[in-house]
């Protein structure tokens, strides 16, 4: 599939200009890789190389020989390498060396440079509705900000198209797909994170019994303040409430694995001691994830 131009290209060429290693962070899928071999002259896929990670463990410098910008993919995998591109970017200094991506932040390590003045972070997430052609973007939020009117063409979206796109999600390997196709793809993502990746990133196991309810009732508290004491009572069942620990350690392990992102409460008024809203708001990175989590086997939009 040819690579469909995204939001962050220009800031990716923004900041390779300006810094020597630029961090892709991001949940799986979302389309890190492809957008940093879009800049990239050379790349290691850490996650599928075994022979790379067998340098890695030996001598991580020797991943990093290589045409510039050289492309470390799911560089957590190997969390020394942290080091060592922060001592190559000080030792070549120039901007633009290396891009590293990761689907998970690593657990802090004391040995880990900060990487102030080196490094710099992207956020990407899956695409837009105005990156998938299915909006024109006619509307700027930065020109709503300076108060200029909205103005636009009517719609091309109804309310089915709308819901379609909700379930069928910005995945890009999705893209174009039937919606049926593409809803179950975001239940099998979400059964990987609760079955494997939640246990992996904790370094231990986890039950994924309770993970699978804490994901239904982040689901169901999507786009709301609600409280961890709140998801606790939600996902308790019949047992009783889960552990208020838990269930902060399953949030902290999910935020890790960039599956849900918190909004922050805003405050219109900069000195302001008091804001609209006191909590942020739960979010999954994608909306398709709620509905994966919440839709029946056969939802209404099986027969797209």
């Amino acid at each position: 599939m040819a690579y469909l131009p995204r939001i962050v290209d220009a800031e990716l060429d923004a900041r390779l200009a300006a810094a020597g290693a630029v961090v892709i962070e991001g949940p799986k899928a979302c389309g890190k890789t492809e957008t940093a071999r879009q800049r990239a002259a050379s790349s290691v896929l850490l996650d599928i190389d075994e022979n790379a990670r067998r340098a890695a463990a030996v001598d991580p410098s020797l991943v990093l020989e290589g045409l510039m910008p050289r492309l470390i993919d799911e560089w957590q995998i190997a969390p020394a390498m942290w080091n060592h591109v922060r001592r190559a970017v000080d030792d070549h200094g120039i901007a633009g060396q290396f891009i590293l991506t990761g689907s998970s932040v690593p657990d802090d390590d004391v040995a880990r440079h900060t990487g102030a003045g080196r490094f710099s972070f992207l956020r990407m997430r899956p695409m837009t509705l105005f990156e998938t052609g299915h909006s024109n973007g006619a509307i700027s939020l930065a020109a709503l900000l300076a108060g200029e009117p909205a103005r636009s063409d009517e719609p091309r979206l109804s309310v089915r198209d709308l819901a379609e796109r909700i379930a069928a999600g910005g995945w890009p390997a999705q893209h174009g797909r039937r919606v049926a196709d593409a809803a179950r793809a975001a239940r099998d993502y979400l059964e990987q994170i609760r079955q494997v990746d939640v246990s992996r990133v904790a370094g231990s196991r986890r039950d994924p019994a309770k993970v699978e309810r804490l994901l239904r009732s982040l689901a169901r508290n999507t786009s709301t303040e609600a409280a961890v004491t709140v998801l606790a009572a939600d996902a308790g069942g019949g047992e009783g409430p889960l552990d208020r620990h838990t269930v902060v350690e399953y949030l902290n392990i999910l935020d890790r694995l960039m599956v849900i992102e918190d909004q922050p409460a805003w405050a219109p008024h900069l000195r302001s001691r008091a804001s609209l809203r006191t909590s942020p708001k739960r979010h999954f990175v994608d909306p398709s994830l709620a509905v994966a989590r919440l839709a029946p086997r056969r939802s209404a939009c099986s027969k797209t």
